[in-house]
């Protein structure tokens, strides 16, 4: 009997000093089946753990960081003569040396720019902007309308005097809008300005600087073509652009005899005629230079009419009762630009090549959103013919 109770003591005692190792980890996700062999002790390493239990770990979903390409433009409602207005407040005025010449990248940034926003590709749009000291926005003019345009302004304070750029955003007629000296003659920014609502026009171009700003004559946008001015210029009549308009101004005492409006263009055609018997019908005295008369006021070293190619640079000059009264001129661009039959002068065959197809640019004026219920800002949007929605997000104030 002794010998018996001292044979189980020993296999007791061997039974307590080899207990399994189990970690606690894997303890929680083991079924009490699983301790009766030692040999079922798990080997594998720790992340092989999460294959034992129920519910697989769910893959983690990334939120999309905000980049450049993604930016939204801003939404603004206002007046575009309020953008003129604080255009011509802000530019370096003249003899103040303000105008900074722009380097070739800046002007190529802005070429890029300008060729975008006419394919309406905005991505990179906003921080490209930004890069050169300008903001982009996605105006809607309360006064045409709610007419909506991409505008390209100078952020405050203006420290380039490069200019301010207007992209009409539901198409409009192929025409460019040009105001080279706002501050200089006096005036011819608000008529451009009027024009580009009156003839639903795609683009309008308005100088930024003084004419004369710096004394050298690098901030003069007509007569230096490396300006930002010009590179847009030449971006937007590369891509197809074919009719300039350019409105300056001109002192009566400074020549006297001349007529109200001088006309002067890179090519004879029977537009600018139709365009000149157009004013002379509101009563308007016209003259249209033929390289003997009034040839300081035809533009003729003028620097964007130097690239217009194939396209139309008209290039008009008006004295300060045109500037003061401008509807009589308004009337005579519609009559001209927005009606296709005033293109009929010549046959279609006997028709420049460059103004046949003239006629299926110009359209009528579409129909505009209702008020407080802009266009929307895409171009997938404006193709879609969807209903616009009224968006209480977007800035609205007479002081922009």
């Amino acid at each position: 009997m002794r010998r018996l109770l001292l044979l189980v003591g020993i296999v007791l005692a061997g039974c307590q000093a080899s207990p399994v190792p189990i970690t606690p980890t894997v303890m929680s996700t083991i079924t009490p089946a699983a301790t009766a062999a030692p040999t079922a002790a798990p080997t594998a390493a720790p992340t092989a753990v999460p294959s034992l239990t129920a519910t697989p770990a769910p893959t983690p979903t990334l939120t999309p960081v905000p980049t450049a390409t993604t930016a939204v433009i801003p939404l603004v409602k206002g007046h575009l003569p309020n953008q003129l207005a604080r255009l011509k407040t802000n530019a370096p005025p003249a003899n103040s040396q303000g105008f900074v010449p722009p380097d070739a990248a800046e002007r190529q940034a802005f070429d890029r720019l300008a060729e975008g926003l006419l394919a309406g590709e905005t991505a990179g749009a906003v921080s490209l902007a930004a890069e050169q000291g300008y903001e982009l926005l996605w105006y809607v003019d309360k006064g045409d309308e709610n007419a909506a345009s991409y505008l390209l302004r100078e952020l405050k304070p203006i420290r380039k005097g490069w200019g301010l750029f207007l992209f009409r955003m539901d198409g409009g007629n192929e025409i460019v809008i040009e105001a080279p000296h706002p501050l200089f003659d006096t005036g011819s920014a608000a008529v451009a300005l009027a024009a580009y609502r009156a003839l639903d026009a795609r683009i309008l171009l308005a100088a930024g600087s003084h004419r004369y700003a710096n004394e050298n004559g690098t901030a003069d946008a007509a007569h230096n073509p490396n300006t930002i001015f010009q590179a847009v210029h030449e971006a937007v009549t590369a891509v197809g652009m074919p009719i300039v308009l350019q409105f300056h101004g001109f002192a009566d005492g400074k020549h006297p005899g001349y007529p109200q409006m001088v006309l002067g263009s890179n090519r004879e055609t029977p537009l600018t005629d139709a365009l000149a018997e157009a004013l002379a019908a509101q009563g308007i005295a016209v003259g249209v230079c033929n390289g003997l008369d009034w040839r300081d006021l035809c533009g003729e070293t003028n620097a964007q009419t130097a690239v217009m190619g194939d396209g139309l640079f008209i290039h008009l000059e008006m004295d300060e009762s045109l500037r003061r009264d401008y509807q009589p001129v308004l009337t005579a661009l519609e009559q001209v630009f927005q009606t296709p039959v005033s293109f009929s002068v010549l046959p279609s065959s006997r028709k420049p090549a460059h103004l046949r197809y003239l006629p299926s640019k110009l359209r009528a004026r579409p129909k505009r959103p209702g008020p407080g219920c802009p266009m929307t800002p895409t171009a997938t949007a404006l193709k879609s013919g969807r209903p616009c929605r009224r968006s209480s997000s977007a800035l609205d104030s007479s002081n922009f």
